[in-house]
């Protein structure tokens, strides 16, 4: 299967890479820094069990500490649902993108559900779908 990574490390410095190795994604993440347009999305060709793809960016939570921010994307019956965590080990960051690069998406259960606050038309036009 074919990924595209893309990097953004500040406002229109973005790179679209392909062929990814695991060290290119320990690399990406470990370049991130908690400023605003430092992110690092890897994608599928065709979504993986509906997966489109997954992103994470890296912040400073409230008291002060490094976290980062994982989100994944699913496309269901032509409907995006988005789930998101946090998470202050960048291992684990690194191991959701390589497992993903081997066809295995995040277990989100534990995930919060937040397409009704990145997709809040998504939200609606899914209750009236059904």
């Amino acid at each position: 299967m074919n990924y595209t990574m893309k990097v953004c490390m500040g406002g229109s410095n973005q790179k679209n890479i392909q062929n990814i190795s695991p060290e290119m994604i320990e690399i990406a993440i470990d370049n991130l820094i908690p400023v605003k347009y430092h992110f690092v999305i890897l994608e599928a060709e065709e979504p993986i069990q509906n997966c489109e793809f997954i992103q994470t960016l890296m912040e400073v939570d409230n008291a002060g500490k490094i976290r980062y921010l994982v989100e994944t994307c699913f496309l269901l019956d032509e409907n995006k649902i988005m789930f998101s965590c946090y998470t202050k080990k960048s291992d684990e960051v690194k191991n959701i993108f390589k497992q993903y690069m081997l066809g295995i998406i995040p277990d989100i259960t534990h995930w919060k559900d937040i397409t009704k606050i990145v997709f809040p038309d998504e939200k609606v036009k899914r209750k009236k779908n059904g």
